[in-house]
C-alpha cells in the first residue's frame, strides 16, 4: 500500500494508463471517502517544456471548474519524483465501455448527451475549449456524467471567434480543420460531440481510416449516413454537429437551442431502465452507494478546523507548484528576457519565502490542534505529510537561493518593484506559470 498525503493507494488497482502516469483508485484516510489518484512521473517534465505547460494548464482549469457534469479537482500533491492529480472517483465507468457493450437506448444516448452539454455550459462560462472530447473522457458516476482529462484543454479569450492551430486530441473525434493543421475554432468541440453522439446511436464512428490523411479523405468524400429509424432530434443534432466547414456548423448557441427545445429533454432515472439492462451493464447503472460517514463522536467545530487547515493546505501546494514552474522556466528558458528580470526573481523568492513561513504556520496550527483533540488519528497522517512538505519547501527555498544568489530577499518587494515585475509578466503571453503567477501577485496581501 502506497500513501501520499493522507491519501492511501495500492497500485494493484490502476485506474487506467497513459503515456505520462497512471491513476490509481486511493482512499482519503481522514473520511473515508474513495478518490482517483494520477500520478505523473516528474522526470518525463524536466526536458519537455510543453508538457509542462499542459500540466500547469490542467491544474489551473481543474481547480476552477465546479459542476456537478465535471470530474471535481480535489487536490495537488508533490513529492521530488512524482506530482499527483487528486480528483473524484467516478465509480461507474465510461462511456466507451457502455458503447462497447451496444447496449444504449436512444434514449438513454440522448441523455448522457444532455449532461455533457449542461458541462460544456460550465467550460464557456469559464471560457475552456477541451480539444480532446471521446468516449473514454466521458465517466460516469451513478448515473451522473462527468466531463474529464483536461489535458489538452486551453483557455481562450473570445470563445466565439478565437483561433487555433496546435493539433491535438484523438484523431477519430478531430474535427477537419484540426486534422488540416488548419486554424480552428471552439466549434471543434461540437464536431467531437457529433462522433460521440454518433458513435453512441450506431456502436460505429461515422468514418474510419488507415491513418489522419485517409480519415481526412473519407470525411470529405463520404457522405453521413444514420438509421432511418433515429428521432427528429437526434437526426437535427447530427445533422448540424457534423458538418465539415466551420462557418455552416452549428454555433454553440443553436446546440443549446436545440437541446432546450427537446421533447427528449429529461433525465434517465433508474426507474426507466429495466433490471435486465442493468444486469448487462453492471459498470453503467449502478444502485447507489452512500459514503461512509465520519464518526458522530467527531467534534464538528474541530472537524471544521481540520477542513480549514486542509484548505489552506492545498492553496500552499497549488502556490507553491507554480513557484517551481516559475523556477524551471527562468533556468531553462534563458531566451525569455521577461522572465529575466530582477524584479521577477525578487518576487518568485519573496512569495517562496512566504510559502515557507506559512507553511511553518499551518504545521504549528496542526501541532497545536492535535494536542487538543481526541480523535487524535485524523489528524496524524496530515500531520505527518506536513513535515515532509514543508521541509521540501524549505529545500527549494534554499536552492533558489543559491541558483539567485544576487537577488535574495531581504523583505517584502517595495511598491515599484512589484508593477514592474506585473508589467513584464504581462508580456510572457506563452508562459501558463507566468500568468498564473500575475493572478498570484494581484490577490497577494503586501501589506501584511
Amino acid at each position: 500500500m502506497k500513501q501520499i498525503g493522507h491519501y492511501t493507494y495500492d497500485e494493484i488497482n490502476c485506474l487506467g494508463q497513459g503515456a505520462y502516469g497512471k491513476v490509481y483508485e486511493g482512499l482519503n484516510t481522514l473520511n473515508n471517502e474513495t478518490v482517483a489518484i494520477k500520478k505523473l512521473d516528474l522526470i518525463l517534465f524536466e526536458k519537455d517544456k510543453y508538457l509542462r505547460k499542459q500540466i500547469v494548464q490542467e491544474i489551473e482549469i481543474m481547480s476552477k471548474l465546479n459542476h456537478k457534469n465535471i470530474v471535481k479537482f480535489i487536490e495537488l500533491l508533490a513529492t521530488k519524483k512524482s506530482l499527483f492529480i487528486v480528483t473524484e472517483m467516478c465509480r461507474s465507468g465510461d462511456l466507451k465501455s457502455l458503447i462497447s457493450s451496444k447496449n444504449i437506448s436512444e434514449q438513454q444516448a440522448i441523455d448522457i448527451m444532455f449532461q455533457i452539454l449542461d458541462g460544456f455550459k460550465e467550460l464557456i462560462k469559464s471560457g475552456v475549449i477541451h480539444r480532446d472530447m471521446k468516449p473514454a473522457n466521458v465517466l460516469n458516476d451513478m448515473g451522473t456524467v462527468k466531463i474529464a482529462d483536461f489535458g489538452f484543454a486551453k483557455y481562450v479569450e473570445n470563445y466565439s471567434s478565437q483561433l487555433l492551430k496546435s493539433c491535438v486530441g484523438s484523431p477519430l473525434y478531430m474535427a477537419p480543420q484540426v486534422l488540416e493543421r488548419h486554424h480552428y475554432s471552439t466549434k471543434c468541440d461540437i464536431w467531437s460531440l457529433g462522433v460521440i453522439f454518433y458513435e453512441m446511436l450506431h456502436f460505429d464512428v461515422p468514418w474510419k481510416g488507415r491513418d489522419e490523411e485517409d480519415l481526412l479523405h473519407n470525411i470529405k468524400t463520404q457522405p453521413l449516413q444514420f438509421k432511418n429509424d433515429l428521432s427528429t432530434f437526434s437526426k437535427k443534432f447530427l445533422t448540424i454537429t457534423l458538418v465539415i466547414e466551420e462557418e455552416n456548423r452549428a454555433s454553440w448557441n443553436q446546440i443549446f437551442e436545440l437541446s432546450n427545445d427537446s421533447i427528449f429533454q429529461k433525465s434517465v432515472s433508474s426507474e426507466d431502465i429495466s433490471e435486465e439492462s442493468i444486469q448487462k451493464l453492471p459498470t453503467w447503472i449502478q444502485k447507489q452507494n452512500f459514503q461512509q460517514k465520519l464518526d458522530k463522536k467527531v467534534d464538528e467545530q474541530k472537524q471544521q478546523q481540520i477542513e480549514e487547515l486542509q484548505q489552506i493546505r492545498k492553496s500552499l501546494a497549488y502556490q507553491h507548484f507554480i513557484m517551481a514552474e516559475c523556477y524551471n522556466e527562468q533556468i531553462n528558458n534563458e531566451s525569455n528576457k521577461e522572465l529575466q528580470q530582477d524584479s521577477i526573481k525578487l518576487i518568485i523568492n519573496y512569495l517562496n519565502l512566504n510559502i515557507v513561513t506559512e507553511s511553518q504556520n499551518l504545521l504549528q496550527a496542526s501541532l497545536d490542534l492535535y494536542s487538543k483533540f481526541s480523535q487524535k488519528n485524523l489528524l496524524w497522517k496530515m500531520q505527518e505529510q506536513l513535515n515532509l512538505e514543508h521541509n521540501y519547501y524549505l529545500q527549494m527555498q534554499i536552492d533558489a537561493q543559491k541558483l539567485f544568489i544576487s537577488n535574495q530577499v531581504q523583505g517584502k518587494p517595495n511598491d515599484k518593484q512589484i508593477n514592474e515585475a506585473k508589467s513584464q509578466l504581462q508580456k510572457c503571453k506563452n508562459s501558463n506559470a507566468a500568468q498564473i503567477l500575475l493572478d498570484l501577485i494581484n490577490n497577494q496581501n503586501w501589506n501584511k
